[in-house]
């Protein structure tokens, strides 16, 4: 009978053990059906209710927001959705979204992605400020004039660029120049 006991108690400790190693920590992911984070040796995955992998516990966190979330794996940031999907993969140092445009930062250069993945501006920008749908990019110094989809209105060789209402006004080597956005677009 103790024989038993030990053998019982032996495959009840493997089988939590073993429990422990599949699931981890687990935690419901808000406003999903059966849908929990699960962290395993460190690791944030994804499973279903039933204990199926969605994604892997390969990254170092993943935050959701709806059905999409910016995962760290390797130190580097992407974009994933609950079905695992890679939207965006994880090779960027930082994606901050507003709304569906998110400035990246990759290689030290600054870009635009939407949340579908599409690069709308390359990481080839020191920076870029937008005001609505323009923005002001810095590329080796130079100062340009860029829409959100990626379209130079400007290119970057202007030493000063200031955005007012209907126009704009630009510095060149020490001469200013007002320019009307109407005529920017033509």
């Amino acid at each position: 009978m103790k024989n038993l006991f030990i053998l019982i108690s032996i495959i009840l400790f493997a089988c939590i053990s073993c429990y422990s190693q599949v699931y981890g920590d687990k935690k419901k992911l808000r406003g999903s059906d059966g849908l929990y984070l699960t962290k395993v040796d460190g690791k944030i995955g994804l499973t279903d209710s039933v204990g199926n992998v969605i994604i892997p516990n390969e990254y170092e966190s993943i935050h959701f927001n709806g059905s999409k979330g910016l995962s760290v794996k390797d130190g580097k940031v992407g974009l994933i959705d609950i079905t695992g999907r890679i939207i965006i993969p994880n090779e960027y140092e930082s994606i901050e979204f507003s709304g569906s445009f998110g400035h990246s930062v990759k290689d030290g250069k600054v870009g635009l992605i939407d949340e579908t993945g599409r690069i709308l501006i390359p990481n080839e920008y020191e920076s870029i400020k937008f005001n609505g749908s323009i923005g002001i990019s810095v590329k080796n110094g130079k100062v340009g004039m860029i829409t959100l989809l990626g379209r130079v209105i400007l290119p970057n060789e202007y030493e000063s660029i200031e955005l007012k209402q209907d126009s704009v006004i630009i510095i060149k080597n020490a001469k200013s120049e007002i320019i009307s956005l109407q005529d920017l677009y033509k």
